[in-house]
């Protein structure tokens, strides 16, 4: 089995070259030392190392313009996988080289350069924290297992840059360290440089907070019932051996009194604040009774800061769940073994006592539950599904109305039963994960799913943007080249969906500038009987930004959308992120986007959540809900702290050129104010380039067709057809110069295409789908 070293670049030098050289491969000089993870490519990690990242084709990068083939190696460990330096771990310590040849693409211009590999195996130290206490706000990390002879350990805090330390001797002890993440690597007396090993000092907390509820029936009326009151109380419990001080609330989901204390003495526990909370019929309908602090106090260690939350059940026996379930034996009642209809595709619809508020309620579980002690309430419950298999399912009954739960009623079981006919429909979606700044990387999310109610199957196909080279993906599945991936997705059942992430290198300016258009395309197989194939291709378009805000909202067009390539069935595609960055789990968030009047809020749909979550939707007001989700702070590379979710949303009829429609999200993290994201901006264009064909000039049928596609344009005269690929190869071309045409596609695999259809001075682009 092969696997990938890290790399240490100390080095490159460039073979000489004649000035009229136009393919030019150089050599290079790299480390690996066996016992890394990671690439670690000047001074920076990586996560492989190309052999192509310093030759050119034409003067400039040669990623997806050569073919490369290897000449001789010194060890059969050595390998390259589309540029990419794989090294076997059976290979030998020591000096090795390989020889390569990459060849400008069905020429034979060539060159040729050697790689030498340096392989060293010199293994991380190992660290041993002492955390702070009472006593000292800061710790030591003592680091053991170093080399012999002379070595350098370099450490950097909370990627920053590294800080060099010489020395000698098997240990090396750091003292009076601040609490902060610190990494650590040594450089033996050879130049072989260690993995690196991280290490955290940790801020010290001797405060627990403990917020301790009791339920009053403030009415008397032997009903718990939105007015009545819960008594709360902060146990605050200081478990340090000296005493806290000023310990005070900084935010509170209720009001409390008896704050600030001036002294907690050491372990011991006071709970003199207090606070009072007013139910809410929401409260009744969740069963439960929540609130949050935000505390703070001080301490000859340091300020103490927390998060604490307190949760009271309110004892509600009676309430009414509606399940809609699979029923496979027809018979309407959920025997064993029959499953709740968990898909993200249907959702519930309830109204109190015909109040005119209608709660859209989605959560991709097939259950609404509803808590209730007032026998006089009633409620107006529904379901409803807008996945495109809905025709292949018939709901029994959809709807119950004036609902009422009474009193000592306990659980009353609904049952909405659901029989299915056969329908296939697999999607694939793209999105975006970070932003595309010059010379930085960046990625997108590619989720995908089975919105059927058949076992399906598929292979799926990434292509970036000429202009940048895929680094890799987190799906070990994914086979990786320069210019994209592909992945099998294996059989996925009914309702399976997953997501990975998929990293780009972005070149430094001038290659790209701010403002410029990057689009990536993604596509999976087209099964057969597949009832919507336009979602089984997803592109996205983003402008190259300077800026990054962790907490964001955008839409995968990009700014502008021409408008004549906007139909009636086309959506808005939008993704709303969120990231902790702050030093503490977040509990719950909140996500709210208010939809612009200008969009249909009946036809929201949800695509993708990074985590569980109940969407309730009251007019163009959406809300997630991710509760008890404990998001821990982020981290740089990684996911940890990080999510998202993805909707579509239709315009109203009647948007035309130069209509904007703005989209802000508001995210709610525990009890904090609200981080409010960017307003982002669609807008509707005649074109984004050369003039478009309105609507009515050009006409493509049938459409979706298996062999011939009529094109006819009035009063223009067709010059050229040009129909490409997801990916954007050239699949056919026609000349025809004239106002009709016929192209024959037969040939071309099912699937989703693009016919560009050009005049002497417009063009339009359409979606042309083979059968």
């Amino acid at each position: 089995m092969k696997k990938l070293f890290s790399l240490v670049l100390f080095s490159v030098m460039l073979s000489s070259a004649s000035a009229n050289a136009q393919v030019v491969a150089n050599d290079d000089i790299v480390y690996a030392n066996v016992a890394s993870q990671g690439l670690i490519w000047n001074g920076s990690y990586y996560n492989n190392f190309n052999v192509l990242a310093n030759d050119s084709v034409d003067s400039s990068y040669a990623y997806n313009e050569v073919t490369i083939t290897v000449l001789s190696s010194s060890d059969p460990g050595l390998s390259l996988s589309n540029g990419y330096l794989y090294i076997d771990s059976a290979t030998p310590v020591g000096v090795q080289t390989m020889t390569y040849q990459i060849c400008r693409m069905f020429t034979s211009e060539c060159d040729t350069a050697t790689l030498t590999i340096n392989l060293c195996d010199q293994p991380a130290p190992t660290a041993t924290v002492v955390q702070p206490d009472c006593s000292s706000p800061n710790g030591s990390i003592t680091l053991t297992g170093l080399p012999a002879g002379n070595w350098t350990i370099q450490k950097q805090i909370s990627f920053s840059n590294w800080t060099s330390y010489p020395g000698s001797g098997s240990s090396y002890t750091f003292n009076n360290l601040p609490p902060n993440s610190y990494s650590f690597r040594v450089i033996n007396d050879s130049g072989c440089m260690s993995p690196n090993l991280s290490a955290n000092i940790n801020y010290p907390n001797g405060m627990n907070v403990t917020p301790v509820g009791v339920y009053q029936d403030a009415n008397n009326n032997g009903i718990t019932d939105a007015g009545d009151i819960v008594n709360w109380h902060l146990d605050i419990t200081n478990s340090f051996n000296c005493a806290i001080t000023n310990v005070d609330t900084l935010y509170t989901s209720i009001d409390f009194v008896g704050a600030p204390i001036a002294s907690i003495a050491g372990n011991s526990t006071d709970s003199s604040i207090t606070g009072v909370q007013v139910l809410t019929q929401d409260d009744i309908n969740n069963g439960q009774a929540t609130v949050a602090a935000w505390m703070s106090a001080d301490s000859p260690a340091g300020q103490q800061y927390g998060k604490y939350f307190g949760t009271l059940s309110l004892n509600l026996a009676d309430r009414i769940r509606f399940d809609a379930f699979i029923d496979t034996n027809g018979n309407g009642i959920q025997d064993n073994g029959e499953q709740n209809f968990s898909s993200y595709d249907a959702n519930f619809q309830w109204e109190r006592n015909n109040d005119g508020v209608v709660h859209n309620v989605e959560s991709g579980t097939g259950t609404l539950t509803i808590y209730e002690n007032n026998p006089s309430n009633s409620y107006n419950v529904s379901f409803n599904m807008y996945t495109d298999c809905s025709q292949s399912y018939t709901v029994a009954p959809s709807s119950y109305a004036n609902v009422t739960i009474p009193a000592g009623s306990g659980l009353t079981v609904y049952p909405i039963a659901i029989t299915v006919v056969p329908c296939t429909d697999l999607s694939v979606y793209v999105e975006r994960r970070e932003t595309a700044r010059p010379g930085q990387t960046y990625s997108h999310w590619i989720s995908y799913s089975n919105n059927g109610n058949q076992p399906v199957s598929g292979l799926m196909t990434f292509t970036c943007d000429p202009a940048v080279t895929v680094l890799g993906t987190s799906n070990p599945g994914a086979i990786v080249t320069s210019g994209g991936f592909t992945f099998d997705v294996g059989t996925l059942q009914p309702g399976d969906w997953d997501y990975f992430y998929v990293t780009m290198q972005t070149p430094p300016s001038p290659t790209v500038s701010l403002g410029d258009l990057l689009t990536s395309n993604v596509s999976i197989t087209i099964p057969a009987g597949d009832s919507d194939v336009a979602n089984n291709i997803s592109s996205i378009t983003e402008d190259v930004t300077n800026s990054y805000d962790p907490n964001d909202i955008s839409e995968s067009h990009g700014p502008r959308i021409v408008w004549g390539t906007f139909t009636a069935d086309d959506y808005l595609r939008y993704i709303i992120r969120f990231e902790n960055t702050g030093n503490a789990d977040a509990l719950n968030i909140r996500v709210e986007n208010i939809l612009d009047d200008k969009l249909d809020p009946e036809s929201v749909r949800m695509i993708a959540s990074s985590h569980s979550y109940v969407l309730d939707r009251v007019g163009n007001d959406l809300q997630w809900q991710f509760s008890d989700i404990m998001l821990p702070p982020s981290d740089v590379a990684g996911d940890d702290g990080k999510g998202f979710v993805v909707f579509e949303v239709k315009p109203k009829p009647g948007y035309a050129i130069g209509d904007i429609i703005p989209a802000t999200a508001s995210i709610f993290f525990d009890t904090n104010p609200a981080i409010v994201t960017n307003t982002f901006n669609t807008e509707f264009v005649a074109t984004l380039g050369a003039p478009q064909f309105s609507v009515n000039d050009v006409r493509v049928y049938p459409n979706p067709a298996k062999s011939i596609v009529n094109f006819s344009l009035d009063p223009d005269m067709i010059e050229q057809i040009a129909i490409t690929d997801v990916s954007g190869k050239l699949v056919l071309k026609e000349m025809p110069h004239s106002m009709s045409a016929s192209m024959n596609i037969s040939s071309l695999a099912k699937g989703l295409y693009f016919a560009k259809i050009t005049s002497s001075d417009k063009e339009k682009i359409v979606k042309i789908i083979k059968e």
